[in-house]
């Protein structure tokens, strides 16, 4: 292979591996985001700040790189949220931050940041202008949010969220009408995009799981069985009617855990409908405010026909006393002479309709078994 062949291979090469690896990067943000992988330790880190905050929220910031359709978070630091830091302060500690983490070879990439809600409050116009302005400056920008009461069901609720590419566009135009959440297609369902969430551990992490496991004790069916069905057996030997000895078994009935048979509501179901209810009072008052504007929108408006209609009256009759008729004005000169009451925002109604949806979803899902023993309760009352 002569050298001219070689370098020209070598350059083809070459630019097949920047062009795989500006796609792998996406440096222009251009690929969307379809899923979060996180790592274990951040995750952990996480926890362990909203549990030692609780029950103050608590944010901070994620760090990490994205690979082509798939954000990974691999480090993560607390922003302080104390009311005795200013702005200032909190942007400048997270400069200093990352200057540390540069220094000792960590990630100091800004991919989102986390935030620690309750019942999973993400309906919050704070942190949709946060979000909005991460969205805004980081294209691929992710909102964490560890939820400590859906925590305590089992399950790690740990949801990633981004806002749609409409309601990024509607936000940007700071004009929340009903007109122009009508044009946007813009709703409470799809506000917020959720993405998947993968938590990874690292290799020797797996390993170390895996030899903290403890072998197997020998298999016995009988307890087995009693283990898995909560049955107490018992063997006793009696006597035939013949003389004969039997071995004969006595299965009792299986063990009854005392915690099914409590009545009162859960904890969790109870704040759901707490909750549930401060939404349906933000509704009714945002729905009040709209229809207030809307009594008083139609006045001035009437004020303004009427106006418009003896402007014309006037100029016919000047025209016919052969007068100069009154020059013309504007709507926008019309509208000044007159008190045009400003359109209330309607994003605020927006978010107290997203909240309500949520909280009937989370009580829709939880609430089976509590009312299942009620119900049950009541026909044995019966």
């Amino acid at each position: 292979m002569s050298k001219t062949t070689a370098s020209a291979l070598v350059g083809r090469d070459n630019k097949t591996v920047s062009a795989s690896l500006a796609a792998a990067l996406d440096i222009e943000g251009k690929n969307p985001v379809h899923s979060v992988q996180i790592e274990a330790l951040v995750v952990m880190k996480i926890l362990k700040h909203s549990r030692e905050a609780l029950p103050t929220p608590v944010s901070g910031q994620l760090l990490g790189l994205d690979v082509e359709d798939t954000l990974e978070i691999t480090h993560s630091y607390p922003v302080p949220s104390g009311t005795n830091e200013s702005a200032e302060e909190i942007a400048a500690y997270q400069v200093d931050m990352m200057q540390c983490l540069r220094e000792v070879n960590v990630d100091n990439n800004a991919v989102g940041w986390y935030q620690s809600a309750h019942l999973d409050t993400v309906m919050e116009p704070s942190i949709i202008e946060m979000q909005y302005n991460y969205q805004r400056n980081l294209k691929k920008s992710v909102l964490l949010v560890y939820d400590l009461s859906r925590s305590t069901r089992g399950n790690v609720s740990l949801r990633a969220f981004r806002l749609t590419p409409a309601f990024m566009d509607l936000y940007a135009k700071g004009q929340f009408t009903v007109s122009s959440f009508s044009l946007a297609g813009v709703t409470h369902e799809n506000m917020l995009t959720e993405l998947p969430v993968v938590i990874r551990n690292s290799a020797m992490l797996n390993v170390l799981m895996h030899e903290l496991e403890e072998p197997s004790a020998t298999f016995d069916p009988l307890s087995a069985l009693a283990t898995s069905t909560g049955a107490q057996s018992a063997f006793t030997v009696g006597d035939d009617r013949d003389g004969s000895d039997q071995l004969t078994s006595h299965v009792g009935l299986p063990a009854v855990n005392p915690a099914t048979l409590d009545l009162t509501l859960d904890p969790y179901m109870e704040k759901n409908l707490e909750h549930l209810l401060e939404g349906v009072e933000k509704y009714n008052l945002a729905r009040h405010q709209y229809q207030y504007w809307q009594r008083g929108y139609a006045r001035e408006q009437t004020k303004i026909q009427q106006y418009i209609q003896r402007r014309r009256l006037e100029n016919a009759s000047r025209i016919a006393a052969g007068q100069a008729p009154l020059p013309e004005e504007t709507e926008d000169q019309i509208a000044a002479r007159f008190h045009v009451p400003t359109e209330p925002s309607r994003l605020t109604h927006v978010l107290a309709v997203g909240k309500v949806d949520n909280y009937c979803k989370q009580l829709n899902q939880y609430s089976g078994p509590a009312l299942s023993k009620l119900f049950a309760i009541r026909e044995l009352q019966n």
